[in-house]
């Protein structure tokens, strides 16, 4: 497994972006809504040698998109407060086998694997059934990888520590650097 992305949650998409502008100067356009789970998000490349595909998702519910009928994935339904560094994606060859292997580890479940879609995107992710955070979400890529088509951002992923990040989800996090151009 690999980082695959970091999630940056908002209750808009709007005040995610604003965020985006203030913390790293930068407001990203790439991106769209995931009509499955009545979301929408902008994405941009953070990718480094260490990181080669990594990339930011900004994500909130979309106000114009129904109910999905189901709790929304990274907690989204209960989030509440400024935008932040709310959680993180690995990436992985064999989801269903890496899922396996962190419940047989005595890890908590990460979730069911669905198939999920956005434009010409075709993933596998794991989402609990009640819509919480547990760290990391896992995917697997069905298509091209994402980042492979985002253009440099002028913001890099300088620092990943995955143990420390699981365990400060939601605070003020000094597991993660990430450095503007």
């Amino acid at each position: 497994m690999q980082l695959d992305h970091l999630v940056v949650a908002a209750r808009t998409l709007d005040e995610g972006l604003t965020w985006c502008e203030s913390t790293l100067g930068i407001v990203p356009t790439a991106g769209g809504r995931h009509e499955f789970m009545g979301t929408h998000n902008r994405v941009f490349c953070i990718a480094t040698p260490a990181w080669p595909l990594a990339y930011c998702e900004i994500i909130a519910i979309d106000p114009d998109a129904p109910a999905p009928g189901r709790p929304r994935w990274f907690a989204l339904d209960t989030f509440d407060g400024p935008p932040r560094l709310l959680h993180w994606v690995a990436r992985c060859d064999d989801i269903d086998a890496a899922r396996r292997s962190a419940i047989d580890a005595g890890r908590p479940d990460p979730g069911r694997v669905i198939d999920a879609a956005r434009g010409d995107l075709r993933w596998r992710i794991t989402v609990p059934d009640d819509g919480a955070l547990v760290a990391p979400t896992l995917i697997q890529w069905a298509s091209r990888h994402p980042a492979a088509a985002l253009p440099p951002s002028g913001v890099e992923l300088l620092h990943f520590e995955p143990q420390t990040l699981t365990a400060q989800l939601g605070t003020p996090l000094g597991a993660v650097t990430l450095t503007g151009s």
